[in-house]
């Protein structure tokens, strides 16, 4: 489905509820109340989305072929754990012995050759600081911005929780006072739902149907269950390993507009993208999703998380 600006959305919604009578979208509240269904009491402070892979903080990532790098183009380390580091070798390969490591929340690296395929394995030499050595390039991912170490750390952490579905951890990195709100596209709205840190840690349990949205191309709403909307909203690409890391920088290829940096203007925000997809649709489709932070007494809180997509 093509993805169109949601301004000419909204603007077809308001058309169409002249003639038929349709009712616009109404407005829903900034903070949700709690919601009507018990939780079991020993759930209260965790909660994991069901479906997350056993072990899945070590699964290897499968990413698109890169092409050969751009001159002084910049990488990023994605797809390695929070507490984890990125091996650089002194040649291409595991065999070789370890020279040095890059962190997880790592960036500004130089690819500065032709990847070789190693068994099935595209590994690049690598330029980081004053290491020099050879890397799987399967955890780099093309950089575009800068952000400084305690943004792109609490990205990372956050982008992990994700994987893993693990709303417990997501709930201790969303802002104390402001929430989290769910964006369905990049088009951010106060109308879009904002949940409270330990709302979010009980959504894996909570039944009720919630409209987050509409769509698009019909108007239509989208109304599920805080699960159904993970799936299809948030982590609904392995954003842990992308193509594309972009800090403090739009990623807009759509016509769907962008308007994060003037509804979070004093945030920092990191995007998860993948500029390809589907071979079919010759490049023209893409995924993302943006982690939008703000500081608080020198602490990064997530306060949005927007989701952003083009299928031809």
């Amino acid at each position: 489905m093509l993805l169109i600006s949601l301004a000419w959305s909204l603007l077809a919604c308001r058309l169409l509820q002249s003639v038929t009578g349709v009712p616009t979208p109404p407005e829903t509240p900034t903070i949700l109340p709690q919601t009507s269904a018990a939780l079991p009491e020993a759930v209260q402070a965790t909660a994991i989305l069901p479906g997350a892979p056993a072990g899945s903080e070590n699964l290897t990532p499968t990413m698109p072929p890169f092409s050969s790098p751009a001159p002084n183009e910049l990488y990023a380390v994605a797809g390695v754990a929070p507490e984890d580091t990125l091996n650089v070798r002194a040649g291409a390969g595991v065999a070789y012995p370890v020279v040095g490591t890059i962190p997880a929340n790592g960036t500004n690296v130089f690819i500065t050759g032709e990847s070789v395929d190693v068994e099935g394995s595209p590994w690049a030499p690598v330029q980081y600081r004053n290491l020099n050595g050879w890397v799987n390039r399967n955890y780099l991912a093309r950089q575009q911005g800068s952000s400084d170490p305690a943004v792109t750390r609490r990205a990372l952490q956050i982008i992990g929780a994700l994987k893993n579905r693990d709303l417990g951890a997501l709930s201790t990195y969303i802002h104390p006072e402001k929430g989290v709100r769910f964006s369905p596209y990049i088009y951010v709205s106060e109308n879009d739902l904002v949940f409270r840190a330990d709302q979010v840690s009980n959504l894996s349990l909570d039944p009720n149907i919630y409209r987050w949205g509409y769509d698009a191309g019909t108007g239509a709403p989208f109304e599920m269950t805080f699960v159904n909307y993970f799936d299809r909203f948030v982590y609904d690409k392995d954003y842990a390993s992308p193509q594309v890391i972009s800090f403090n920088q739009p990623l807009t290829r759509g016509s769907t507009i962008d308007n994060l940096e003037e509804f979070y203007p004093d945030a920092k925000y990191v995007i998860y993208f993948f500029e390809s997809i589907d071979p079919q649709y010759g490049g023209l489709d893409f995924r993302g999703l943006r982690l939008v932070m703000e500081e608080k007494d020198g602490v990064w809180y997530l306060v949005g998380v927007a989701h952003d997509e083009w299928t031809p």
